[in-house]
């Protein structure tokens, strides 16, 4: 079973810059006191902070501070998500995967994993490479079409969250690019390359590759294929269709 990004790391690593009252959940939570927390998140939740939302979501997912109650999980989640908390996607994804909730839904579980991949969420990227050696060669294209069709951005989240990134608004010319695989070595990297670029040079032949390394942990070194730059969000998404359609598949990421 995948991981939850785990919500004490993400209360440590926003607690500097969170308003007071988030702070004041922050701090419940971490001296156990739970039913306090849940209300200051779920004061906030209501007002639409995406990362009280994902905070209430976990709560309500761990039953801390609330009965457990997997429905009211996935609706605080869901809130989150569609703002662009890539923690919050990415646990989306687990739950689709899992069933967890919800029926178990392969194709939309990809598509959450492959928003929180898109924003580099060190959870996503390996649970999104287990998804796909799951799925069936129908549940991939059904995957990689419907990601394609509901690829449009988030919005990102208010106020600084660690794991997110700026929305669209404002972002320079050449600021994307197109994941096309993320494997466990640099040579399988270099070789998918290598295949894709003779299969679809009249697609990539003027994009530059590059191939980088994450340390994810416990879940391994992964190495992450990449190629661009893309001028702008609507010419990275009519190539990231172009090879979707041609059963390849793709992620538009963010340089």
């Amino acid at each position: 079973m995948k991981r939850l990004a785990l919500v004490a790391v993400l209360f440590i690593g926003l607690a500097l810059s969170a308003r007071a009252d988030f702070n004041a959940g922050v701090a419940a939570y971490n001296r156990g006191d739970y039913a306090a927390a849940f209300a200051e998140f779920m004061a906030l939740a209501e007002r639409g902070q995406a990362k009280a939302q994902f905070n209430l979501g976990f709560m309500y997912e761990k039953g801390l501070g609330a009965p457990a109650d997997d429905g009211e999980a996935m609706k605080w989640y869901r809130k989150a998500a569609e703002q662009g908390h890539a923690g919050a996607q990415n646990n989306l994804g687990v739950m689709y995967e899992t069933g967890k909730g919800v029926p178990q839904d392969y194709v939309e579980a990809y598509f959450w994993y492959s928003l929180a991949t898109a924003q580099d969420n060190d959870l996503a990227v390996p649970n999104l490479d287990n998804l796909t050696r799951l799925m069936t060669a129908a549940q991939r294209e059904a995957a990689q079409r419907e990601a394609a069709q509901r690829r449009e951005p988030l919005a990102a989240p208010s106020g600084a969250v660690a794991a997110a990134k700026p929305d669209d608004a404002g972002l320079a010319e050449g600021r994307y690019r197109l994941q096309l695989t993320a494997v466990r070595s640099a040579a399988a990297a270099e070789r998918e390359w290598q295949r894709l670029r003779r299969a679809h040079g009249d697609l990539l032949g003027q994009l530059t590759s590059s191939i980088e390394q994450a340390d994810l942990g416990s879940k391994g070194v992964f190495y992450r294929l990449r190629v661009g730059p893309i001028p702008d969000m609507e010419a990275a998404r009519k190539l990231c269709d172009a090879l979707t359609q041609r059963k390849e598949a793709c992620l538009i990421v963010r340089r």
